[in-house]
Formats: structure tokens, C-alpha cells, sequence
């Protein structure tokens, strides 16, 4: 089957309906509380060798808020400087980028870390320390989702989903709001194991009802791998670089 020229138009007649659980991935160091705990760490012990040894010694998580997780949702939806896959920059709305599982949101994470220390500042040396996230759900529910994984969007996916040039996606992304889409549903480029994103373009589909479970990890770049590490509940595994350039 040929794929059709998308417009507002026709998009309207291949909305889906979705009801799942999600995952947001943020980086402590930015976030609330645990950007002001890491930010009093290091003032007082002056080493972020110190820093890990301290968080290791005392099993310290930093206390992370309902509040805290709405202000990230509420930044998420507002205003950004740059550009992002669905979003063009200094528009009013915002995008929220949620993954379907907390393995695949913490495997894009791993991405810009890579980003962070291999190709931005070629820093190294700080690659020896792990980085914090928190990897939060979220109860996503919409009849008006596009789903990029359906067949009959296979040649608008391929151009979306191209890994260093997004310009065609946030034309597409337009053309869904255009349309009255909430969402679109696509598949991750980080997590090759048919990990599965969702970017949300209105913040109504998330249902405040839900209460997010919270969970803790921490990223390690050593020798081309990111090793990845949760405490609770326990999990553990690796990425190659190789795997998410």
C-alpha cells in the first residue's frame, strides 16, 4: 500500500485511541530538590568523587516531590529555545517525551550523556562518575493519537525518525495539531529492542489521578559502554555506544 500526502485533513480519520502507563526520564542534577541536594553536595565536599562516595556510603536518594514531577511537566509544555523531534522552537506549546517502558526512557537519557562527554566536550575524565536520573510514570490516555508504527505511516516513520536531521518531523507534528492530535506514537532510536516512545503535544491526556512510581538510576560511561543500574527494583544491563550513535 502507497502512503498517502498527510494533511489535517486526513490525519483526522486515523486517530487510535491509547491507555497506557509511561516513563519520564529527568536528570536529578536539574530537578527540584535533587538539583539543590546535588548542588549543596558539592559546595560542601568540593569533589564529585567525594559526592559518589557519599551518596554510596549513606543510600541517599534525593526526595523528589509530586510537585517537583509537575513543575518537569509544566516546563516540558512551556517555551524552549531549541528545537526538539517534535517540537519547533520558541513556539508557545510544548512537547512532553515519554517512553513505554522506564529501560527505554533511561536508554535515551544514555544518548545524551554520550552526547554530553563524548561529542560536545570530549570531557572524559568526569565519564568515570555516574549520572542520576529519575525515571518517573505517567497514565497517558487519548483517542487521538497517531501511531508511526502502523504500516500505512511507514514511509512518513522513515523520515521522521532520521537520527540527526528532524526538520520533516516537526512539520508532521504540526500537521497533527492542525488536526486535533494529542500524541504520536513512535519508535525509539536509542533502544533498538523495540523500545517505543510517545511524544505528548497536550497536556490533558495525562491523567492527574495517576500516582507516579518513582524509580532511581544511574549511568556510567566506561570503556564505550554505558553501563545502566537501578537499585529499586533491581535492574542492571549495557549499552554500546555503537548502539546509540
Amino acid at each position: 500500500m502507497s502512503n498517502p500526502i498527510w494533511t489535517a485533513s486526513n490525519l483526522k480519520s486515523e486517530f487510535t485511541t491509547y491507555d497506557k502507563i509511561a516513563w519520564h526520564a529527568v536528570d536529578l542534577r536539574r530537578l527540584g530538590k535533587g538539583g539543590r541536594f546535588f548542588a549543596r553536595a558539592r559546595n560542601i565536599l568540593k569533589s564529585e568523587d567525594k559526592i559518589q562516595e557519599f551518596l554510596k556510603i549513606l543510600g541517599i536518594k534525593p526526595d523528589v516531590s509530586a510537585e517537583d514531577i509537575m513543575k518537569v511537566i509544566e516546563h516540558n509544555f512551556s517555551a524552549k529555545a531549541k528545537d526538539s523531534r517534535f517540537y519547533h522552537a520558541h513556539t508557545p506549546h510544548g512537547v512532553l517525551y515519554v517512553a513505554e517502558s522506564p529501560e527505554t526512557a533511561i536508554a535515551e537519557m544514555a544518548y545524551y550523556l554520550w552526547l554530553e562527554f563524548y561529542q560536545w566536550s570530549n570531557n572524559l575524565q568526569n565519564a568515570k562518575n555516574p549520572a542520576h536520573y529519575l525515571v518517573f510514570s505517567l497514565h497517558i490516555k487519548t483517542g487521538q493519537l497517531i501511531d508511526l508504527l502502523r504500516p500505512i505511516f511507514s514511509t512518513y516513520a522513515e523520515i521522521c525518525l532520521h537520527k540527526t536531521e528532524s526538520a520533516a518531523a516537526r512539520d508532521f507534528a504540526d500537521c497533527v495539531r492542525q488536526a486535533g492530535g494529542e500524541a504520536i506514537r513512535y519508535p525509539s532510536l536509542r533502544d533498538k529492542d523495540s523500545g517505543t516512545n510517545v511524544a505528548i503535544l497536550l497536556r490533558t491526556v495525562i491523567m492527574l489521578s495517576h500516582k507516579p512510581e518513582r524509580q532511581y538510576w544511574q549511568l556510567k560511561i566506561k570503556d564505550n559502554i554505558i553501563f545502566i543500574e537501578c537499585q529499586s527494583p533491581y535492574k542492571k544491563h549495557q549499552i554500546p555506544i555503537r548502539n546509540l550513535a
